[in-house]
Parts: structure tokens; sequence; C-alpha cells
């Protein structure tokens, strides 16, 4: 599924009515009439007993305007606030708020008519936000702030038209005040700010509703990012032939783990495991290395030796066949900040073309040398959170969170590497432009070892062959997936990185080419 930018879906409109002859005013009675449907539903569900609409001057409030025309004639008591001179009404909007006043319904133009609403039951009140949608580009000030804030203070049930106003539709940046919607209906394609975080929460439930723009139009338009859903996670899959061996599925190699950040890496290698690959290797320091062969008995272990400056030399020849032999290779789990990893970074990217991962520790030590990314003839996978990614960019991390899709596209331009931006609704770019934003998972996860659990399920699926950006995306997908299990039979508080790789074999075996067709 594709995910447009409020220019994108502009466009889109424009070359229905240009191209195709559709006026401009049959697609807003589309979009009313997907508006009045869901606010029905809603009227039935909750038993709810009339509607009052916040309209704008715009097209969200002539969807808001043409919407109340269809209420009226269900016999659902209906009531407009217009904020603004009706004056300034043109267009598509101006012709829906005539027909308003010729059908007598009652249209209020000011906030303080609303008194009278105060004394009512508001829990009978379906109320429906047609402000702005995707056309707001600054905070909310004066009467819309204040309409904003009335809604959230006194209705139980809200549903926005087309993205939830106060939300900056392609950002996602909440615009000082938003509002907390039940239900959001979008048209056509969800919108960046309806997917991505933080303004991803204001929507309560997303529906998506055609209204009718040519299939020849949608097929080829451009997108700021994809959604990945079960079908095309199933697609992406490895094959597993039945004449296969473990050479047949890779091989990964773990580097990392220090004293105190030993789980890291075993957490990782772990995931793997249970991810698909035919052999593991985990590199660690010599002194470490019974710690990891009691934990991981199907993996193999490659102990590093050491002298007074660090890895020795010795230590260093045995790994560098290794490197070259590996399907792939994760880089940073428990690495601490341990400077002797360094030269060992450096050499691997610089010198060895091989699907690579870098997590954690490594990111750290990565950040006063990026042109090293960016020497690489094969694109890296960084999975930062974002104080990681704070580090990395200089940017802050509120910077950061109010614009997760864009930074995200940007780092993976200027570094040449694939950017797992990690978070609620983690985000895998790629160096191409391309994007996903991944809708699985749950605050469940937001605990220690979760990352490494990610690490090695994204570096399973490379080390089976899969180009570096599908296995970031389909791995954020299934561990989400994992997480989302895990949190049904645990529930989030109790949930543990140990519960998601539990959980890995549940969530590969939902697929069908997995699975079997297991439903």
């Amino acid at each position: 599924m594709n995910v447009l930018d409020s220019e994108q879906m502009n466009f889109l409109d424009r070359q229905t009515i240009e191209q195709y002859g559709i006026p401009g005013l049959l697609l807003m009675e589309r979009a009313s009439l997907a508006v009045f449907e869901a606010g029905m539903k809603m009227l039935k569900k909750n038993r709810l007993k009339q509607v009052l609409i916040f309209c704008g001057r715009g097209n969200n409030g002539g969807d808001g305007f043409a919407a109340a025309r269809h209420f009226d004639a269900a016999d659902v008591p209906v009531t407009i606030m217009l904020l603004g001179d009706p004056a300034s009404l043109k267009g598509d909007a101006l012709t829906n708020y005539n027909m308003l006043i010729n059908r007598r319904i009652p249209i209020l133009n000011d906030l303080t008519a609303l008194g009278p609403w105060e004394s009512k039951d508001l829990g009978s009140v379906l109320l429906i936000d047609a402000l702005f949608g995707t056309g707001l580009e600054r905070a909310l000030t004066g009467e819309f702030l204040k309409a904003v804030e009335w809604m959230n203070e006194r209705a139980a049930h809200i549903l926005a038209v087309d993205i939830p106003s106060g939300i900056h539709s392609n950002t996602s940046h909440v615009l000082g005040q938003a509002v907390r919607a039940s239900k959001t209906v979008t048209f056509q394609f969800p919108k960046v700010g309806n997917i991505s975080y933080p303004g991803a929460v204001y929507n309560g439930i997303l529906e998506i509703a055609s209204i009718g723009i040519p299939t020849e139009l949608t097929a080829n338009t451009p997108h700021a990012a994809r959604v990945f859903d079960e079908e095309t996670i199933d697609g992406l899959m490895p094959s597993r032939p039945v004449e296969a061996h473990k050479g047949t599925f890779g091989t990964l190699l773990i580097m990392g783990g220090v004293e105190g950040y030993s789980g890291a890496g075993i957490l990782a290698a772990r995931a793997a495991q249970r991810s698909g690959t035919g052999l593991i290797k985990t590199a660690v320091r010599e002194r470490l290395n019974l710690v990891y062969e009691t934990s991981l008995p199907e993996a193999v272990t490659l102990p590093i030796g050491e002298d007074g400056a660090g890895f020795s030399e010795d230590g260093l020849k045995r790994l560098r066949p290794e490197w070259q032999t590996a399907s792939a290779v994760i880089a940073g789990p428990g690495w601490g900040q341990d400077s002797s990893w360094e030269p060992i970074l450096k050499e691997f990217l610089l010198t060895v073309n091989k699907p690579l991962l870098l997590d954690a520790d490594a990111l750290n030590l990565l950040v006063p040398h990026m042109d090293w990314l960016i020497q690489r003839k094969e694109p890296a996978v960084i999975t930062p959170h974002p104080g990681e990614m704070a580090r990395l960019t200089g940017l802050t991390i509120d910077a950061i969170n109010n614009n997760r899709l864009d930074t995200a596209k940007k780092a993976a331009r200027d570094w040449q590497s694939v950017v797992v931006l990690k978070g609620a609704g983690t985000i895998i770019a790629s160096p191409e432009g391309e994007a996903v934003i991944n809708l699985t998972g749950n605050q469940g996860m937001a605990k220690a070892g979760s990352g490494d659990v990610l690490a090695g399920v994204i570096g399973s699926l490379m080390a089976q062959g899969m180009e570096s950006f599908e296995a970031a995306a389909v791995g954020c997908w299934i561990h989400g997936r994992a997480g989302d299990l895990a949190v049904s039979k645990v529930g989030p508080v109790s949930l543990t990185a140990g519960d998601l790789i539990d959980m890995l074999p549940d969530a590969f075996m939902k697929l069908p080419a997995v699975g079997g067709g297991i439903e």
C-alpha cells in the first residue's frame, strides 16, 4: 500500500479532474459519502443521536458541508459550526454550503454559539472534524485552536475527515494541538501523517475510502512511502527448497560482546537462529568465549585473542578469513564504548563488500567517520534509535521525531546506506529514495534487547540472500509481528526480548509460504 504526502494527493486530484474530466464536485461528493457512512456506523454502534460538524473554509470544510446534507437526508439531526466568514468560501466548498442554506440546516458562525451545547449530553453527539485536512502548515491559533480544544475536552466520539486537524500531513508533526479522533476517514491513500508517528496516534481507527480516482492514475502515482502487508512479506521471503542443506541458507557472522554486554550478541544470534540462517558464527573476545559457547550450542564461536593494546594481530588474522566466507555480518551488539573495535570496523567497511548491519555501539564509533559508509560499494544497513540518530546527524531528538520519514530518507541518501530508524512506526529507507513505514509492533517491545533481536532477524535474512533494503523491511515486520503475538500472551508490562525470540517461529508460521497456509 502506498502512502502519499499532500502534494502527491493534490496531483492525483488534479489529474483526475483534468485528464479524465471527473469534476471536483463529484470527488467531494464521494468523499462526503464515505464520511457519512463512517459516521452512521459510529452513530449506530455508540447509540448517538445527533451530529455536530466543525468546518473550515477549504475543501475539507466542503466535505463536511456535503456530509451534513447526507445526514439530514437520513433524518439525523445535524448542525454545522463554520469557523470563518462564509463570504470567503469558494469553488466546490461554496457550492455545497449553498446547498445547506437551501435545506435550512443549522449553521453556527461563532464558537460562542456553542453555549447551549454545554448543557447537552455530548456523550450522545458525534463530532466531525472537517476543519483543515491535509492543508495545515502551521500551529493552530485563535478560534481554530479553541475549537480543537473544545472537541477534545467534551467529546468521546470524534470522526476526523482525511486527517485530524493539527497534524502535518507530510511530516506527522503535531502542530501544537490536534484533534484526538475516535476514527479517521482518509481518501484513496493514507497520508504520511495518518501512518507515521507521532501523528498516527491521533487517528483512532483509520479507514481508507476510495473516492473514484482512476486506477490508471493510482497504479503509477508517486508515493512518499509504502506499507507492507502480510501478502507482500510472504512474497519476499526466501524460498526453502526441500533438497537444501545448511549452506543453502547462508552463514551469518556476528561480531560483538564485552563484559557486561554479552547478552546483546547472544540475543542477536538466537534471533538469527530462529529466522532461518544455515550457520551462525560469533566472533568475541577470548575471555567471553565460554559464555557464548554455553549460551549458543548450535553456533560456532570464534574467540579473538587480545594483547595489551586490544585485539592481537594473531586474533585478527583468524577473523579476516571469516569476513570473506560469511554471507552477511552484524557488527556492534554489546561492544560497549571500547575503541579497540574501531580499526576492525574501519577495515571491514572499507575492504570487505559483504552485506553488513551496524547496530548499537558500532553506530557510536561511526559518528566521526560517516565517510566510511559512503565509500562502501554495497550499502550497509544501520539501525539507529532516535538517540543514536541524533548523534549521527547532529539533529535533536525532537527534530528527528517530528519528521521521521524525511530524516530517514535524507540520511539514507546522504550516507548511501539502508537506514532503519527505530521506534513506533519504524522507518526503513533506501539510498534510492524508497521508504517503508512498518506498522507491526507495540509499546511492550520498548525493552532492552529488543533492538538486538531485530538485528539478528535482519542479519539472518541478509545471510539468506535477501537484498538489504527488503531484508530490513521484512525483518522489521516479522520482529513487530512476533512482538504482537508475544504481547497477546504476556502483556506489554511483562514482555521481554526473549519473548520476541520465542514468538519468531509463530510469526514466520503465520506466512502461508512458510507455514503451509496455516490460518
